[in-house]
């Protein structure tokens, strides 16, 4: 198919992201595409329960030096920052957003399902959650809100209900979604991509 970067996936780096300026801008997009797309696996497998109840990435470490690969441990033993979204996806309690797709338009509707992920036998209280859509620089471009999730027994996983808003014209092109939660611990946070305005 005369696709010549297979490990790489430099062509799928910038159709998510754009045109990079350097290699350290390629690189730096291409790890956090990785932990993005890792922590999204592993937290819908878990959202899945009981009916799934497992996911395992291709490969963990690097054995010795290597330019690309699906690794989350760079030769010798250094995290990526693919490591710390899978540490992060597999906490044993979290808020959870499913989104349909990382890639937006300016103007398009977005619809994210919030689940409650509780892996301990123990039951967890109903907590109360902000949502806020930020920039990269972390500046709050839509308040979406306070919320309150629903109790959730032990070995378990609950939907609290259903998150819906537009992309604001004029935002940047790296966007986050984020679940404030009272126990931070629970918070968690998910990259949406602006691509632009809508045809």
């Amino acid at each position: 198919d005369g696709q010549e970067d297979t490990w790489f996936c430099r062509d799928a780096i910038r159709w998510y992201f754009g045109e990079d300026q350097s290699l350290e801008e390629l690189v730096a997009n291409g790890r956090l595409l990785q932990m993005e797309l890792y922590a999204h696996i592993f937290e819908e497998v878990r959202r899945k329960w009981p009916r799934a109840s497992m996911a395992l990435n291709w490969c963990y470490n690097e054995p010795w030096p290597t330019a690309a690969n699906n690794s989350i441990l760079s030769y010798p033993a250094q995290p990526k920052p693919g490591y710390y979204g899978v540490r992060k996806a597999l906490r044993d309690q979290c808020l959870s957003a499913r989104l349909y797709k990382m890639c937006w338009t300016a103007g398009e509707s977005v619809q994210a399902d919030v689940f409650v992920l509780n892996d301990l036998p123990r039951g967890l209280e109903s907590l109360s959650y902000t949502v806020v859509l930020t920039d990269e620089e972390g500046q709050t471009l839509l308040d979406l809100g306070e919320h309150r999730s629903t109790e959730c027994p032990g070995n378990t996983v609950c939907c609290c209900g259903t998150l819906s808003f537009a992309i604001p014209e004029g935002s940047g092109r790296k966007l986050w979604l984020e679940i404030r939660c009272e126990r931070d611990e629970l918070s968690n946070r998910y990259l949406l991509l602006n691509r632009g305005r809508t045809s």
